[in-house]
Formats: C-alpha cells, sequence, structure tokens
C-alpha cells in the first residue's frame, strides 16, 4: 500500500507551494491526482489544490473552492520526480489555503484515495 512519506507547503511571494513524496511507483498508472485539501480554523472554508496526469501525461492543475464549489484551472506549475511532486499556484486564488491553518496530502490512484496524511 502506498504511504505519503513526507509532505511540507510554503508562501513565497505571490505563490503557494505544496510538495508531496510518497513510497511506491506510481507510473503506469491510469489516473493519478496529487492534491492537498485546506481547511480554514473554523470549518467554514475549504479548498482543494491538486495535479492531475492520466498515463503520466499532464491532465489539469487546479484550484477547487469546495465552501463555493467554484473550480478554476490553472497552468502547469510543477515538478515531478522520483516520487516526488512540488506544485505552486497563484496566491492570489487559493483562498484559505494562502494560511494554510488545516490541510490533508492526499493521492488518488484511478479515482481511489491510496493514501492521506494530515498536518495535525
Amino acid at each position: 500500500m502506498t504511504q505519503i512519506a513526507r509532505t511540507g507547503q510554503a508562501v513565497t511571494g505571490n505563490l503557494v507551494t505544496f510538495d508531496i513524496g510518497w513510497d511506491e511507483d506510481l507510473t503506469g498508472n491510469e489516473s493519478v491526482l496529487w492534491s492537498m485539501v485546506i481547511t480554514s480554523p473554523d470549518g467554514e472554508e475549504t479548498v482543494q489544490l491538486g495535479y492531475q496526469v492520466i498515463d503520466d501525461a499532464f491532465v489539469a492543475q487546479f484550484v477547487n473552492d469546495w465552501t463555493t464549489g467554484r473550480e478554476q484551472k490553472v497552468d502547469m506549475n510543477a515538478d515531478i520526480r522520483d516520487r516526488e511532486i512540488t506544485v505552486r499556484f497563484p496566491a492570489d486564488i487559493v483562498g484559505v489555503a494562502a494560511e494554510w491553518p488545516t490541510w490533508r496530502a492526499v493521492i488518488n490512484v484511478n479515482g481511489t484515495a491510496v493514501a492521506e496524511r494530515d498536518s495535525t
């Protein structure tokens, strides 16, 4: 079973960045989605930052505001290395994610969550 080995996040200038590292090879899967789900301290706002590939080819990078239902696609701005991804988003569109109060890293493979890790 895949496990998330490490996570990280940062806000630098006009970018919000997340990193996820995992322990098993994910190549060759039909669809892989890496995401951070960020929730405000009062639980009233939730934002998902995501990056998806299908057959190892880029499909989408997006900000999904679960509070309003609005999803915004952004230009690809990510680096995938051996079992690690770093994804960058414009800070002005990520809402509560700029503050990183509480977050969960999630890896979905072929539509199923295979690994999750909370910030707490």
